[in-house]
């Protein structure tokens, strides 16, 4: 007789995902790598597969910038203005670049489609002929002729005529959302039931990326543990690490990585604001100096611009006396905030989404069936003795983190489903399916 019997693999418990929130420079990248250290240091029967996506990790896979140069030069390369450009200045035939650094030509294509040319803390007109003629002869000497008449007057013709194409080349690539697709690759890590560490920065005032993430999945019908972190370090931090870093550049010569524009300081103010006076029950994260903004702002910013505008108008500058100081409270959702002050810190963050993934991934394994009562009193949880070293940055672990101890460490499923109809939403969903299953471990993938 012939056997129809088909094996069905075991369901994967979909993995952790945290959600490491904040601005450039706040060390989301370094929390990162050290969380993959410690986890290396683990015994090996308790270490996690742990995966790292985000914004640099998209950008390293699929360079979008050197996309969008490719497309605007093809756009600008046929003019005889470019031609005559390229011919007056060579290094403007330098169209690619490696992943992270600018080419030449970017510098063109944002003047193209600007409208304007800046260098020096100047700037010249390039769409009105009467003030670019005006304008020409301060721009040359503030930049000690390093364009030259000739190619400031091909450059100006050259945006006369294609201003517009590389506008609309630039707001179709600004059309494709990059979020969705490094949610799609955390998705897919999670079904695998790898842990994932979620670093994003907010690029748009107004957007709460872990609620953009959390209705995605549920438009995808997907569930996970999800925790997020909302990493704050001070603007006056930023701007000395902003200045150590470029300090460095410079020693090594290593000009691509200097930072020196107000993007790091339009995070933070997408992240957070002044606190209320009064009524106002948000955690205070922080306080921010009249005297440390105004010193990013004179150090990163352009007072004029757009991004500096926002920045004061955010934290309400102009109208508060010099050395005034502002209470400090996210204007995003998070379920905790970590300060990212200095290198001790850092370590102790790390150790903290340790312990969330670890006690995570029993809690996974107790829904399996794969952890027993008498495994917790053999072996002890090693979500314990990872919490312990937690505990100098957290001595009351975050709620996402209560429940799941509760029921994994204390090992009874009579536990589990207490934690879970005291708090389904905390213990996350598969635990929660416990009460549903009537305490089987079984579980929906």
């Amino acid at each position: 007789m012939e056997n129809n019997f088909v094996a069905q693999s075991e369901p994967v418990i979909p993995g952790l995902v945290i959600i490491a929130l904040g601005t450039s420079t706040a060390g989301k990248s370094t929390v990162c790598a050290e969380v993959l250290k410690r986890n290396a240091e683990l015994p090996q029967d308790q270490q996690l597969d742990w995966q790292i996506e985000g914004h640099d990790v998209y950008v390293n896979k699929f360079n979008p910038a050197g996309q969008t140069d490719a497309r605007c030069y093809a756009e600008l390369k046929e003019s005889n203005a470019m031609k005559e450009i390229q011919r007056l200045q060579p290094r403007f035939l330098e169209t690619t670049a490696p992943v992270g650094e600018k080419p030449a030509i970017r510098e063109l294509i944002i003047a193209v489609r600007n409208g304007k040319l800046f260098a020096e803390g100047r700037s010249i007109d390039l769409l009105n002929r009467d003030n670019f003629n005006e304008q020409l002869g301060e721009f040359l000497k503030a930049t000690k002729d390093f364009y030259g008449k000739e190619m400031l007057e091909q450059l100006q013709l050259l945006a006369a005529e294609k201003q517009g194409a590389i506008d609309g080349v630039i707001k179709e690539q600004e059309k494709f959302d990059a979020d969705y697709a490094i949610f799609d690759a955390v998705i897919k890590n999670s079904k695998e039931g790898k842990p994932t560490l979620l670093d994003l920065v907010p690029m748009r005032d107004g957007q709460d990326l872990s609620q953009k993430f959390k209705d995605y999945c549920q438009q995808q019908g997907f569930e996970c543990e999800v925790h997020t972190a909302l990493i704050h370090s001070s603007v006056k931090e930023l701007v000395g690490r902003m200045e150590a870093r470029n300090q460095e550049a410079l020693a090594k010569g290593d000009r691509a990585n200097i930072r020196n524009t107000f993007f790091t300081f339009s995070h933070y103010a997408n992240l957070f604001e002044p606190a209320a006076n009064k009524g106002d029950s948000r955690e205070i994260v922080g306080y921010l100096s009249k005297d440390d903004a105004e010193s990013a702002i004179t150090k990163f910013g352009n007072g004029n611009d757009v991004a500096t505008k926002a920045f004061k108008n955010n934290f309400k500058l102009d109208e508060r006396v010099d050395g005034a100081l502002v209470a400090v409270a996210a204007k995003v959702s998070h379920d905790k905030v970590y300060d990212s002050s200095s290198r001790e810190s850092t370590a102790q963050i790390a150790n903290a989404f340790l312990e969330i993934g670890v006690a995570v991934s029993q809690k996974a394994k107790f829904c399996k069936g794969d952890l027993t009562p008498s495994d917790h009193a053999t072996r002890g949880s090693e979500a314990e003795r990872v919490g312990a070293r937690a505990t100098e940055a957290d001595t009351q672990p975050h709620p996402v983190c209560r429940p799941v101890r509760a029921a994994v460490i204390a090992g009874g499923r009579s536990v589990a489903v207490a934690a879970a109809e005291k708090g389904k939403d905390s213990v996350g969903p598969h635990v929660a399916a416990l009460q549903k299953s009537g305490g089987s471990g079984a579980v929906r993938s």
